[in-house]
């Protein structure tokens, strides 16, 4: 940073702060970018957002502090000051000196550069203040195995550790390069992270980065061509566009076709799903009603073995068949109660299928049904399935769900189900924070689709807007969904920066 630009107001603020927060938001809004396609995440990336919250636990008994948000105001070109942010990983405070952290977690060194320009930036603006400010860089390398580098130590007791000194480009560092196993046991341990299995997963992918970059280097050594190399190591090139133009029909109808196919089986499993009426314990007998073939008779031996947890009235089964027992009745077999995180997904599929257009059910002004599936066995549901799991297991849950399996135009409906009646139900320290989470993940890894219906039902704090407000969205996805607009959408359009661009419907 140029040494004469005039900086004021410097200080630290919580991420939560709401100048932050409206700085952000607008950010977002003024920076959008859709994706083509959804995609999978990385490990990496997911175990790096685990190594973000261990690492600042791991601080704080040496001042690690939340309050790492750098706020400052920057005189500007036309002589005004502009509030300017600038988030760090983690800030210790410990009277004498500040430290300010970057984390970064890769397989990479690449992204080291990165790591020293923001710290660098960062101290040019805290030194304004005339305090001790030190910058510190911790790196979980994720390609341990094959470091040319130290890796130090780690130890539960922060002030234990070693660090490196580095410089760059004339500006001292304190550097810390880690092998990700021991912190991530450590967070384990602590009931910080609570996915065991991520860090392999991480690895595994890493060791398979590794390996496809040195063989792509060695092809290039051998000048092979591009179109000889196997297809998994050939380099994806982007065409630069940020939205798709246009629809491949031929792909379009097979997709269509397998779509077809798969919610035929799936309308077929979800119709074997009811909630117990009533329950002898005495004679192991017991009446469900259906959703498909009214009431009908279960026992203990329906469920083939010991039922996961006791049967009691108002708790939702699922059961593979019916058959008709000796007095005529029928009975159900192969019954379970919905319990288990993979139940997740039926309970899903059978919510969006009587929420999509072609239901008949009458939708309530919180997007609910009034008929049909009732609130109560969405709510009973949601308690079997999540008991005792933690915030983490839901939040996973609900997460992989929105990136693999939902249907766009349910994204709403989702969402409503989730604010009204999931989260109050979930056991969480702070349940704004856990929805808020949520809706950043939806920003993050948002499709167009799923932002033209949060447009259309003015639902922007679905992906962590202001609530009552309203944006535009990019004009291709305007274009892109014009079918279904109404007057109402045409007149909000009108007001738009855009509007002169396009031609309304006579």
């Amino acid at each position: 940073m140029d040494p004469r630009t005039k900086i004021r107001n410097i200080a630290f603020l919580d991420p939560s702060d709401p100048g932050y927060r409206k700085f952000v938001e607008e950010s977002r809004l003024a920076n959008m970018r859709i994706r083509e396609s959804r995609g999978n995440r990385a490990y990496s990336d997911l175990i790096s957002e685990q190594f973000e919250l261990a690492v600042r636990e791991w601080l704080k008994p040496v001042g690690g502090t939340e309050k790492r948000i750098l706020s400052y105001e920057r005189l500007d070109r036309s002589q005004k000051y502009i509030k300017r942010f600038r988030e760090l990983d983690f800030v210790i405070d410990d009277g004498d000196c500040i430290y300010l952290g970057e984390l970064k977690v890769s397989f990479s060194t690449s992204l080291l550069r990165r790591a020293y320009r923001q710290l660098s930036e960062a101290i040019d603006v805290l030194g304004r203040t005339g305090k001790k400010v030190r910058a510190v860089l911790i790196f979980i390398n994720l390609s341990h195995e094959n470091a040319r580098t130290t890796v130090n130590t780690f130890d539960p007791d922060f002030t234990k550790v070693e660090f490196m000194h580095r410089s760059v480009n004339g500006r001292a560092y304190e550097f810390l390069h880690l092998s990700p196993v021991e912190i991530f046991q450590w967070a384990f341990e602590n009931a910080i992270i609570s996915e065991s299995g991520l860090l392999e997963l991480a690895l595994n992918e890493a060791r398979n980065r590794q390996s496809d970059r040195a063989s792509r280097r060695d092809l290039r050594s051998r000048n092979v061509p591009d179109s000889e190399w196997p297809p998994h190591l050939r380099e994806k090139k982007s065409s630069g566009k940020i939205y798709r133009y246009g629809r491949n029909r031929t792909a379009e109808s097979q997709i269509a076709f397998r779509l077809k196919e798969a919610l035929g089986k799936r309308n077929a499993r979800i119709s074997r799903i009811g909630t117990i009426k009533a329950f002898d314990h005495d004679q192991g007998m017991g009446e469900v009603r259906t959703l498909s073939s009214g009431n009908l008779l279960f026992n203990v031996e329906s469920f083939g073995s010991d039922p996961s947890i006791r049967p009691e009235r108002g708790m939702v089964i699922a059961y593979k068949r019916k058959r008709v027992t000796e007095g005529g009745q029928f009975s159900l077999e192969g019954c379970r109660i919905l319990d288990s995180i993979d139940d997740f997904e039926l309970l899903m599929s059978l919510l969006m299928l009587e929420a999509s257009p072609n239901s008949q059910r009458i939708m309530d002004r919180k997007g609910f049904l009034s008929g049909g599936i009732s609130g109560e066995m969405l709510k009973q549901t949601t308690l079997q399935i999540f008991a005792g799991k933690g915030e983490q297991r839901f939040m996973d849950t609900v997460l992989h769900y929105y990136d693999r399996l939902l249907l766009d135009d349910h994204f709403v409906h989702f969402c409503s189900y989730i604010e009204n009646i999931a989260l109050p139900l979930i056991e969480t320290d702070d349940r704004d924070m856990l929805e808020q989470t949520l809706y950043c993940h939806f920003f993050a890894n948002i499709r167009p689709d799923v932002l033209f219906q949060v447009w259309k039902h003015s639902a922007f704090r679905y992906i962590a807007y202001t609530d009552g407000v309203d944006y535009e969205i990019p004009i291709e996805i305007i274009l892109q969904n014009r079918e279904q607009l109404d007057g109402a959408h045409w007149e909000r359009i009108a007001q738009y920066s855009y509007a002169k661009s396009i031609q309304r419907p006579l």
